[in-house]
């Protein structure tokens, strides 16, 4: 069996965060069980371009790679020559998994598979989540277009929440859950480092977007009774990171927040490790990677009731679920900082329960378990 998979931007465009992890992590994983994984995707790399060979194949850490120049920028996507050799693969491939949605190369994929019978997998990666469907311009191409190319395609929902959300929107849709597949710090690599014990470190690791939830959080951060610090690991637009910092400073708290931009590899896991809690405050997240890195270096979680991975969190006593009101989280932040001996068994347990629950081998024998009971499904 061999799958395609077709993705709009693919690593190292890490400007787009944790789709680009999520996608390269899953089909090298797949390519480890000696199963054939070619990806077809673009040079989008944010408003600028990947710097490499395009239109001719390369393997990149065990996977065949085509990257293909775009004719149009974030985030349309738009490129012919991927498109034309999208077409030619159709038929010669038994799996074929596109990932994302809203954008000019996903949804002519999608309808060259409708009209050729085939039925795709398809990870929306949260793109089919309410707060995207806010924009009018995109509920009215649902209804007018995107539901009858979805309902050719088979769901891959990474959390519980993401496919109830996508099942409510197209009922019946045939679908599986599986989660994200991460790379997971060793254990025993990363050891916590408290500078202090009288106060707290919160660090907020993700790209910087209004859809992160950090005015509400900041506002929250105003009216702690308790010293604290805060670390943001992350970029974004630059006008909208000028506008939080200047949020801070009229609250009065520019001074009790570090910004330490992008963090890859041994920092942003250290980073992760030292903090006393991790913080997701998002307004729309369908599963969320970093919640895991986290967890995986010992490090608890508060994140809101509207990320993927809050059922997961809650079940396992593993941090605190909030829902998305200032009062709520001044509470939570509150509660979790004096829950030291409940914080002091998250660090101990949590790492080995992330490695034995969202391990890359076993999950890449159930994506190839999911393919194989869908392979014969045409649309």
């Amino acid at each position: 069996m061999k799958t395609l998979h077709l993705t709009p931007a693919y690593k190292p465009a890490y400007v787009y965060g944790g789709p680009t992890l999520s996608v390269s992590r899953l089909v090298e994983a797949l390519s480890q069980q000696d199963h054939v994984t070619e990806v077809l995707t673009t040079t989008a790399n944010g408003k600028k371009e990947l710097v490499v060979v395009t239109s001719q194949s390369q393997m990149l850490d065990g996977v065949l790679c085509t990257y293909y120049p775009r004719l149009t920028g974030d985030h349309t996507h738009f490129s012919p020559a991927l498109l034309v050799a999208f077409l030619r693969k159709l038929n010669k491939t038994s799996i074929i998994h596109i990932h994302s949605w809203w954008n000019l190369v996903v949804i002519p994929a999608l309808f060259f598979c409708r009209i050729r019978g085939i039925r795709p997998v398809l990870s929306p990666r949260g793109m089919l989540s309410p707060y995207t469907l806010q924009n009018p311009i995109k509920r009215l191409f649902h209804q007018v277009i995107g539901r009858w190319l979805l309902r050719g395609t088979v769901l891959h929902a990474t959390s519980l929440q993401e496919a109830q959300q996508a099942l409510s929107l197209i009922p019946n849709w045939p679908h599986f859950i599986l989660p994200n597949i991460i790379e997971l710090p060793t254990l025993g690599t990363f050891h916590h480092k408290s500078t202090t014990v009288d106060s707290c470190r919160f660090i907020i690791l993700s790209r910087i977007h209004p859809v992160k939830g950090l005015e509400m959080f900041f506002a929250a951060l105003a009216e702690l009774d308790f010293k604290w610090k805060l670390q943001i690991v992350g970029e974004g637009d630059i006008a909208y990171m000028a506008s939080l910092k200047q949020l801070v400073f009229d609250y009065g708290i520019a001074n009790q927040i570090e910004w330490l931009g992008w963090l890859n590899g041994t920092e942003k896991f250290q980073s992760l490790a030292n903090a006393d809690l991790f913080v997701l405050p998002s307004l729309s997240e369908n599963f969320a990677n970093v919640v895991l890195e986290s967890l995986a270096t010992g490090t608890p979680v508060i994140i809101s009731d509207q990320v993927g991975l809050h059922d997961y969190v809650s079940a396992k006593n593993l941090g605190w679920v909030v829902p998305l009101n200032k009062e709520a989280w001044v509470q939570a932040l509150q509660t979790a900082w004096e829950a030291r001996s409940l914080r002091t068994q998250i660090r101990a347990q949590a790492p080995a329960l992330i490695h034995e629950d969202f391990g890359a081998e076993q999950l890449a024998k159930q994506y190839l378990a999911a393919y194989q009971q869908f392979s014969q499904k045409k649309s």
